[in-house]
């Protein structure tokens, strides 16, 4: 008779713990980048739906303010639907202050530029801070707006510059596009830089007779209202701020506002420096293409259709995805009619024909006749 006794095993052995323990982690490893890659998706989707909301916002503000677009001189500051509008002293807006100080007017938008107060206001959940006259607070609560901020740049960092120092705060997200909020040189009123832009060496030529309404934008599904952007940055610095009231166009910088750029197409950009792009001049110190064209994969080094993308909403309404590339299409960000000439060379951005376009873009888009006009 067998007297063994078998023993009842209570748990698992150390190998079969290392088997589960082992297959859990490549689980995991095969799992995490997926969950990533869905993850950053649905920023991009929720930034989309930002810039929809946007767009329906820039469209209702229309409807009720005589078909102005909300962001510039003569739309949605103290000048309304005065197209070219001459101000006071001799700024196009905001007669009665000045410039310094950070005081701004009970109501209306801190900025020439400002888009955002207009379109909080015709929602119909204005700013807290709307009555405030200091730039700064507005400025704190503005850049703190969920519904104006892109998941996707969270984080990152805006410092002051100039005479008006809140701090460092959450970079804005969003940019307009200032050719479409602008007038041409002619007829002549109205303050150069500020409300219009003259016919110089300095700009491209806005078509003329064109207004910043909607009912005067061809091809507005082409046209860009508001997009991704990085302001204000540069070839040597990361995004900064400037609490001015009337930012100008500059002949180096563009459009020098916190809320509006030339876009990506021009070397005057402030929130888009493509300038390590493939083709074009390299050797810039800090390469800011990483904070404009945040969705899809990044990848400075490489060419300009190498996965970087940016998101944008159009003067229809509808928003998309654009790659690189075609963000820089420079049909996207001015009017139709408007033009390039002989006049856009200039010795501060390069030599030649079209200095102020990147060469990529030359390239792309075929831009070499004397004079180039915008679809």
């Amino acid at each position: 008779m067998d007297t063994t006794t078998k023993c009842k095993r209570n748990g698992f052995t150390l190998v079969e713990l290392l088997v589960v323990i082992g297959i859990i982690a490549l689980l995991i490893s095969i799992l995490l980048p997926a969950l990533g890659k869905a993850q950053k998706a649905a920023r991009t989707v929720q930034c989309l739906a930002n810039l929809r909301s946007i767009g329906q916002m820039m469209n209702v503000y229309a409807a009720q303010n005589k078909g102005f677009m909300p962001g510039g001189a003569s739309s949605s500051a103290s000048g309304l639907y005065l197209p070219n509008r001459a101000g006071a002293s001799p700024h196009a807006v905001f007669p009665g202050v000045t410039n310094t100080g950070g005081v701004v007017v009970d109501g209306l938008p801190v900025s020439i530029d400002d888009f955002i107060t207009p379109l909080t206001t015709v929602a119909g959940t204005p700013l807290q801070s709307i009555h405030s006259t200091s730039y700064g607070t507005r400025f704190l609560e503005m850049v703190a707006l969920k519904q104006f901020k892109c998941p996707n740049y969270q984080g990152v960092i805006a410092t002051p510059f100039g005479a008006i120092d809140v701090g460092n705060v959450d970079a804005p997200s969003y940019c307009t596009a200032a050719l479409m909020l602008l007038t041409s040189g002619t007829p002549t009123p109205g303050t150069t830089s500020e409300s219009r832009l003259g016919v110089t060496s300095n700009w491209p030529v806005i078509a003329p007779g064109y207004y910043p309404q909607i009912g005067k934008v061809r091809n507005a599904a082409n046209k860009i209202y508001c997009a991704d952007g990085a302001k204000f940055s540069s070839a040597t610095a990361l995004p900064d701020y400037n609490l001015t009231i009337w930012p100008q166009a500059s002949s180096t910088f563009g459009w020098v506002g916190n809320w509006s750029d030339f876009g990506p197409w021009t070397q005057q950009t402030t929130s888009y420096n493509r300038q390590n792009a493939l083709g074009n001049a390299g050797g810039a110190a800090v390469d800011c293409r990483i904070l404009a064209y945040r969705h899809g994969k990044p990848n400075p080094s490489g060419t300009a259709n190498s996965g970087m993308s940016m998101n944008a909403v159009f003067c229809d309404g509808h928003a998309e995805t654009l790659s690189e590339m075609e963000s820089a299409d420079p049909s996207r960000w001015m009017p139709t009619g408007s033009l390039f000439n002989s006049a856009l060379v200039s010795s501060a951005a390069g030599v030649g024909t079209y200095a102020k376009v990147y060469p990529d873009v030359l390239v792309k888009y075929n831009i070499n006749a004397a004079t180039w006009i915008s679809p």
